[in-house]
């Protein structure tokens, strides 16, 4: 285990990410336990070079689920990138985005023709559970 550095600007992205975890839990019916944070996949990996995971995955009928909370935009290249990995890795990504007026959802839904795995929900529709 390493030390935990606290970054003030990280947390509204922490805070609506365990609103996530416990809207799949209460709506959806997604154990806690059989999510697998970002933290703990860093760690499957080594903690050795960093690649993008998702702030949460689980696996549900056999498919897998990667769920990324995406507050803030992030350059088109590196957002396309992180678009495509999940793609490649996982059955279904589900992206959970401030509202549907803006950027965010707007680069996601152009995706969307070429990444058909790619589900949207608005932070409200999160927080509303």
């Amino acid at each position: 285990m390493r030390s935990e550095k606290i970054r003030v600007e990280q947390i509204p992205h922490d805070i609506a990410v365990l609103d996530t975890a416990i809207y799949f839990h209460r709506v959806k019916g997604i154990p806690f336990e059989d999510m697998i944070t970002e933290k703990q996949l860093h760690s499957l990996d080594g903690f050795g070079v960093r690649k993008h995971h998702p702030d949460f995955i689980f696996n549900r009928e056999g498919k897998s689920y990667c769920v990324e909370v995406e507050l803030s935009l992030k350059a088109k290249s590196r957002m396309e990138a992180n678009i495509q990995a999940n793609f490649m890795e996982y059955d279904h990504q589900i992206w959970i985005v401030p509202d549907k007026a803006c950027k965010i959802y707007q680069t996601l839904k152009g995706n969307q023709s070429q990444y058909t795995n790619i589900y949207i929900l608005g932070l409200q529709e999160v927080n509303q559970t």
